[in-house]
């Protein structure tokens, strides 16, 4: 059966768990239970979880609730990982600031989550939020200390990063500002960033850690001379494709001279402006030019052969 993580997409706490599992590298299947239409209260899942609630790790039989739990317990249950450090002051060090992230962060995070997630802006407990807006700079202040030089909390990603990093990403929609903390803000991209692809379900509905996003194209940059022409060229293809579509097929493929025009590559068109190109073309000695609010003659195919190029 393998691992099963009962989340919701949108959950920090589930985010907690996600980014252990990633970190592990191990295949394992997400089931969402959505919160909001109540599928946490069915008897089905309080079987499984009797609170109700998410995440819910369920590891062949093993179940496993509570997010730093789970976390724990992929800790041990994959060492490769090395979620978990070995020295024991370093795991002393691993286990504060996973607390930290339990209590300090999320003691005042998970309660102002409720109240912006939960409830219609009307009803909010507009106390809760406000003591989360004074408190949570203190605790900012520490993690940024903490966080001075290094990306991870404790050195290398652990736990704790996986314990932090979920909840700090919604403080601003909280009205928390993260500008006094650079520190913060440059640890929760780098812990996020890296793991942020291998979250995503691949076929059949499992998912697999470290996967790799697919490489980005570069971007072109206008005035960069290799797409300018390349630029220039499509469109020359574009206007010739339009005018063998619409039977212009006489126009000669060479570049127009300073003013816009083409010359016929046969006598047999209309002088005068090209309907489809909207481009004049120059008179024969001896012709008048049509005015503009003239409504030209059809004009006759010219056949293919015509057209092709020397």
């Amino acid at each position: 059966m393998g691992m099963v993580l009962y989340e919701m997409a949108m959950s920090p706490n589930a985010k907690r768990a996600r980014l252990g599992l990633a970190e592990t590298g191990a295949p394992f299947e997400r089931r969402e239970v959505n919160l909001l239409a109540g599928e946490q209260k069915t008897a089905s899942y309080k079987a499984i979880h009797p609170l109700g609630r998410v995440p819910t790790l369920d590891d062949d039989g093993v179940v496993v609730w509570e997010s730093g739990a789970i976390l724990l317990y992929l800790a041990d249950k994959f060492p490769e990982a090395r979620l978990m450090p070995r020295a024991l002051a370093e795991r002393g060090h691993v286990y504060q600031w996973l607390t930290f992230g339990e209590t300090s962060i999320h003691g005042y995070l998970g309660p102002m989550g409720f109240q912006m997630f939960r409830r219609t802006p009307e009803k909010r407990d507009q106390q809760i939020l406000e003591r989360g807006r004074q408190r949570m700079p203190e605790v900012l202040h520490v993690l940024d200390r903490q966080l001075e030089g290094k990306d991870y909390v404790v050195g290398a990603i652990s736990i704790a990063d996986c314990a932090c990093a979920p909840w700090l990403e919604l403080a601003p929609g909280f009205g928390i500002d993260l500008e006094p903390f650079p520190n913060v803000r440059a640890g929760c991209r780098a812990c996020v960033r890296a793991r942020a692809g291998t979250s995503r379900p691949a076929s059949g509905g499992n998912v697999r850690g470290r996967e790799e996003r697919p490489a980005e194209r570069p971007r072109k940059r206008i005035g960069d001379r290799a797409h300018d022409a390349a630029r220039r060229r499509s469109v020359g293809v574009g206007i010739a494709r339009a005018a063998r579509r619409s039977g212009e097929v006489g126009l000669q493929r060479e570049r127009a001279p300073l003013g816009g025009q083409i010359a016929p590559a046969t006598g047999n068109r209309e002088p005068g402006v090209s309907r489809t190109l909207g481009i004049s073309v120059p008179l024969e000695r001896g012709q008048r030019a049509r005015p503009r609010n003239e409504h030209p003659r059809p004009m006759r195919p010219v056949p293919w052969r015509c057209g092709r190029r020397p």
